[in-house]
């Protein structure tokens, strides 16, 4: 009887450890997963700072999806879909020379990643009626993105409002 007792004790520890591993593993496995979207993440917001450094608009936003919201600084109306929101940076390149991305910190969760760059830039020719006072600026800026699980920026808030820019160059507002 407690050969029989001492088996089914033995029994019943091999299926907690068994349960007990399954459960680590998924865990393991889980954060493995969102460890490799967070890399996979990151890796594409730099890219964006590497495209804006080499005023490549195209390769900056190579991996927005078609339907990303830029929320900018909150301050106006979103700009809604890829294809706008490469519309009005193209203005802005057009504008302004010289852009670069400095000192760039890059922390990701999950599927929102969070990039702390030093920008500067020279406004060089006409923005809408305004002509260009060759003034230079430098701000720091957080930018916010949210991704889809194929690793597209779905969402970008920036922290800066651009009336900072703005006020260094000479724009008025």
């Amino acid at each position: 009887m407690s050969s029989l007792t001492l088996l089914f004790a033995a029994c019943n520890n091999n299926a907690e450890t068994s349960v007990s591993s399954e459960k680590k593993d998924t865990i393991s496995t889980t954060m493995n997963e969102k460890e490799t979207r967070e890399v996979r993440n990151r890796k594409v917001v730099l890219a964006l700072v590497e495209g804006f450094n080499a005023q490549d608009i195209q390769r900056a936003f190579k991996d927005y999806s078609n339907d990303a919201v830029d929320y900018l600084d909150g301050s106006g109306a979103p700009l809604k879909g890829r294809d706008t929101v490469v519309k009005s940076y193209v203005e802005f390149f057009n504008a302004f020379t010289h852009i670069k991305g400095e000192n760039v910190h890059i922390a990701a969760d999950g599927d929102w990643v969070m990039s702390w760059v030093t920008w500067s830039g020279t406004w060089s020719k006409a923005l809408g009626k305004q002509k260009a006072t060759g003034k230079s600026f430098k701000v720091q800026d957080v930018d916010v993105f949210k991704f889809d699980e194929n690793g597209k920026i779905v969402e970008h808030h920036s922290i800066q409002p651009f009336s900072t820019i703005a006020h260094q160059v000479g724009i008025k507002m």
